[in-house]
């Protein structure tokens, strides 16, 4: 995804998934996809911002904005701060 994102000439891409980025459950594969995001924002100055439906959920609930959402996952990435 980081790929495609890059070769459009993206800044941002905004990955969805039901559970979370690639095999994040399992601790290897976890951070092996956070390490591909945080490299393609030292690389190319992309940031990939992976959403979830627990995300999508608090929207719904109103909870919290889209918007909150999308920058306290930006700040995770760009920051390199791990899941709380």
């Amino acid at each position: 995804f980081a790929s495609k994102v890059v070769s459009h000439s993206c800044r941002t891409g905004i990955l969805i998934s039901r559970t979370g980025y690639s095999g994040q459950k399992e601790a290897v594969a976890a951070r092996d996809a956070r390490l591909a995001m945080i490299k393609a924002h030292q690389r190319h100055q992309v940031i990939i911002i992976p959403l979830n439906f627990s995300h999508l959920r608090e929207v719904v609930q109103q909870r919290k904005t889209l918007a909150d959402i999308l920058v306290q996952q930006y700040e995770k990435i760009r920051f390199d701060m791990k899941d709380s």
